[in-house]
């Protein structure tokens, strides 16, 4: 036997733990997201919103972010068509039902004070009227003015 073996067969075998094992979710990962993304572009709108502090709210990484929505923008597009879902689901579809005029800008006033209070909205809202206007933005702007249009 030589030398060299010897020595290493006298240490005593390092074993090495199991890395452990990360259980992916899928559809977790882009819920987390879009729920960080949500309050990022609630408070900050689209261009204070950074995607490191998206990834670092829904524990996840940009990778994922450009992996399940493409990028910024698509994410960005997603959550303000999510809030304008919301509008319609507690504002502006109960206010097409309603026949007299007065209830239903009083329904305005009422459906806006249950929206706010839905979780989904509970960073707020405002960050989402700061609509970035100028080249490349038009995307935005669009699905802005499909949302104002539709409201009327």
């Amino acid at each position: 036997m030589s030398t060299r073996s010897a020595i290493a067969s006298s240490r005593p075998s390092a074993k090495r733990a199991a890395a452990p094992v990360v259980k992916r979710d899928p559809a977790k990962t882009r819920a987390n997201i879009l729920k960080a993304a949500t309050a990022e572009f609630a408070a900050k709108g689209y261009s204070g919103a950074r995607t490191e502090k998206i990834a670092q709210r829904a524990k996840s990484n940009v990778r994922m972010i450009y992996h399940y929505f493409g990028g910024k923008e698509a994410l960005y597009l997603d959550c303000l068509n999510r809030l304008h879902e919301l509008f319609d689901e507690y504002v502006f579809d109960p206010m097409r039902r309603i026949e007299d005029p007065v209830e239903s800008v009083l329904w305005l006033f009422k459906g806006t004070e249950r929206l706010i209070g839905d979780t989904r909205v509970e960073n707020g809202i405002a960050g989402y009227w700061l609509v970035p206007r100028g080249p490349g933005t038009e995307a935005f702007e669009r699905l802005q003015q499909g949302f104002e249009k539709r409201a009327l």
